[in-house]
């Protein structure tokens, strides 16, 4: 057979292989973090830090990425075509960066405090909660006030069985949804939602 016909095969299946293992990595990571908790600040949601490292290594790797295609680029048009791609992988890993440190909720028994990457932050008490669903396309939860306002919190997120307890504590009739009202006992129990892999 070709060796030709070998090299993408070897190719494909060492990316799938490196996939799996990143993608294990930040499922394990997710579920030790939310089975530790922070008990500093119990109803404090973070993505974890493996999304961090990703980020960075995203940052730095895509940027190197841009940098050796535009000095290629003079010579080699397969580079200038590359450096749309690698751009947009920059900045997709700038925007995980920026979510690891600017993203963050607080749930206690007064209600929700979120701070958001883009958007206005705030804080919402339970009363104000109009509706919680989970997004199973999206993998975040979604929670609805009265106001208008929507706050996604990523199902990445520490913290989420001490948010499913206080959610079903103080906003259960805003829980229409059987299947979010599911998730939301199997997370006080720590069983997270499944993030598809």
């Amino acid at each position: 057979m070709d060796s030709s016909l070998w090299r993408p095969i070897i190719q494909w299946t060492v990316w799938a292989i490196v996939m799996a293992l990143v993608l294990g990595w930040v499922r394990r990571s997710r579920a030790a973090a939310n089975k530790l908790g922070d008990s500093r600040a119990p109803g404090r949601m973070v993505l974890p830090n493996t999304m961090l490292i990703l980020g960075i290594v995203g940052v730095v790797l895509f940027t190197g990425c841009i940098v050796g295609a535009s000095v290629s680029a003079r010579r080699d048009d397969a580079a200038t075509a590359a450096l749309p791609i690698f751009l947009a992988l920059a900045m997709l890993s700038l925007w995980v960066l920026l979510e690891c440190l600017m993203d963050r909720h607080e749930v206690s028994d007064r209600g929700l405090t979120y701070r958001r990457t883009v958007r206005s932050n705030g804080h919402a008490a339970w009363s104000e909660v109009q509706r919680v669903e989970y997004s199973d396309f999206m993998k975040w939860w979604v929670v609805r006030l009265r106001d208008g306002e929507t706050i996604r919190i990523s199902a990445l997120h520490t913290g989420q069985a001490e948010f499913a307890r206080q959610v079903l504590q103080h906003a259960d009739e805003a829980v229409t949804d059987p299947h979010t009202a599911e998730l939301l006992a199997d997370a006080c129990d720590g069983r997270l939602p499944q993030l598809g892999f």
